[in-house]
């Protein structure tokens, strides 16, 4: 099964509870209850741009602590593994292959709906093998209106806790952004204000910086004193987030900065 060493199997590690700023009681009680080893079966559900993704790996890092065997795959991925299982001794290798870790990390799982029986069984009995060797669970579901583990006819025999999440806030995404930035990038705050407008997952909002990164020379537009209109007019900042809506949320703030005490105030408009 020489497929298999071709898929990043690992978390980011870049992700955990530390630069995830939605403060939830159920986001507070879950990082409790997973450090407690509390909850094995988890769905973490919401809108794209929530954090799903960001708390799967989360709680991932948090169990490669524990010294538990970890892997993070995507529903894409198992899809495209169903086709090339064709005998039972292919199969059989591929479940010993997943069960050889103690928690297995399913993201995306939105992808399953209005697919064949056929694939969705393969998952399906994928998620029920691993329940039944008492391994530790994690799905992830970015969009409510695709989310097939609500259904009882479909998700029978499978018992998952359910964490729904808020969506972020442009403010928690900026502090998110301004976190897994390093000093070294010299990326101007009010461009990572301006990006983090923008309703997307932080893999689109780390994108569209390694984007504008190799397409402009920052340092220079650095001593420019640009707004947040101005950057997304300078760098077309839509056409990293085409599908995506402006948050609610960013047009009720407006960050204010202070670089002279380096603080950052928000300003309720």
């Amino acid at each position: 099964m020489e497929y298999l060493n071709y898929i990043c199997t690992e978390p980011r590690k870049v992700l955990n509870f530390g630069n995830y700023y939605n403060n939830q009681p159920e986001i507070i009680d879950l990082k409790s209850k997973i450090e407690k080893n509390e909850i094995s079966s988890i769905i973490i559900s919401g809108e794209s741009g929530s954090g799903i993704t960001h708390i799967i790996n989360a709680i991932c890092n948090t169990h490669l602590h524990q010294n538990k065997r970890v892997i993070y795959i995507t529903t894409q991925w198992l899809l495209y593994i169903n086709k090339l299982l064709i005998t039972e001794s292919e199969k059989e290798q591929f479940n010993s292959f997943i069960l050889a870790y103690d928690s297995i990390a399913i993201d995306n799982i939105q992808f399953l709906h209005r697919k064949t029986k056929q694939q969705s069984n393969f998952i399906l009995s994928l998620i029920k093998l691993i329940q039944e060797h008492e391994k530790i669970i994690l799905l992830g579901c970015s969009n409510s209106n695709k989310d097939i583990t609500k259904s009882k006819k479909i998700m029978q025999g499978i018992i998952l806790n359910r964490i729904e999440l808020n969506q972020l806030s442009g403010y928690d995404v900026f502090k998110a952004l301004k976190e897994l930035c390093s000093t070294e990038d010299q990326l101007p705050e009010m461009l990572l204000y301006a990006i983090s407008g923008y309703n997307g997952s932080i893999q689109q909002h780390i994108n569209c910086l390694i984007s504008i990164r190799f397409n402009t020379k920052l340092k220079e537009i650095k001593k420019f004193n640009l707004s947040v209109e101005d950057f997304d007019k300078e760098f077309e900042l839509k056409k990293y987030f085409p599908k995506q809506q402006f948050r609610k949320s960013f047009i009720q703030t407006q960050l204010m900065f202070n670089h002279e005490k380096e603080k950052i105030k928000l300003k309720v408009i």
